[in-house]
């Protein structure tokens, strides 16, 4: 069992045009569901709600508006801290090349902090010379 959920569980590297893709069309889709909403607001206040309930077009648009703010407050506050802690996960799962490059500095900060401790005078002998090029 465990060894089907692995493979089950294993991402595969499929290049950047899939990812690509999807994130523009997501970018893009933001501005088609606000006219996509719109419109189907517009046809269910005058299916549904004109002819059961006496309300204004006007408000009832308003009262829609209000609602999706409350909901866009909900999602900035919970959800999208939530994406970027998923986001950052993957980043670094993932063998992303920044987390090599990061890796390597923090072992040259480690010698370097090592030296320090080992010197006790606050400088490295000969680092001077390196970081300047020298």
């Amino acid at each position: 069992m465990s060894v089907i959920l692995t493979k089950l569980s294993k991402q595969h590297k499929t290049g950047k045009f899939i990812g690509a893709s999807l994130d523009t069309y997501m970018r893009a889709s933001t501005f088609f569901n606000f006219a996509q909403m719109f419109m189907i607001a517009t046809t269910f206040y005058v299916v549904t709600v004109e002819p059961r309930f006496p309300i204004n077009f006007v408000f009832f648009i308003t009262t829609g508006l209000f609602i999706a703010s409350i909901i866009l407050i909900f999602v900035y506050k919970f959800i999208t801290p939530s994406g970027f802690a998923y986001d950052n996960w993957q980043w670094w799962e993932h063998e992303n090349p920044l987390r090599v490059k990061l890796e390597e500095h923090d072992k040259i900060l480690r010698a370097i902090q090592e030296r320090l401790d080992a010197n006790g005078t606050g400088t490295v002998s000969g680092l001077d010379k390196r970081v300047s090029g020298g």
